[in-house]
């Protein structure tokens, strides 16, 4: 079987690449992640909260920030049409990019 010099050229390449990255690879602790995104959680939380409430469907439970997983949560109940559900699940996008602009 012939084997093509380029190819055979990248895949060398391509392997030692792979070998590097395993190096540089490092394990971040759960706790420490918590810690350096919870203020990211908690505006992402208060976004579908705000829009659960601009479309008037009933918020259940919050939860801004835990250890764990999910970091935090909104249970609400099932909203009324396609439309309000999508822009539920994108209200902390919105509410991001508003702030952002201020």
């Amino acid at each position: 079987m012939r084997v093509d010099p380029i190819m055979d050229q990248i895949g060398r390449k391509l392997h030692i690449a792979h070998a590097r990255r395993k190096q540089l690879m490092f394990f971040v602790p759960g706790a420490l992640i918590s810690v350096l995104t919870f203020p990211g959680v908690i505006v992402h939380e208060i976004g579908h909260l705000v829009f659960c409430r601009f479309y008037r469907v009933a918020v259940l439970k919050v939860c801004y920030f835990r250890f764990g997983n999910p970091a935090g949560y909104v249970i609400h109940e099932k909203p009324r049409s396609a439309t309000q559900s999508m822009m539920i699940g994108i209200g902390p996008f919105w509410l991001i990019r508003s702030s952002a602009r201020s």
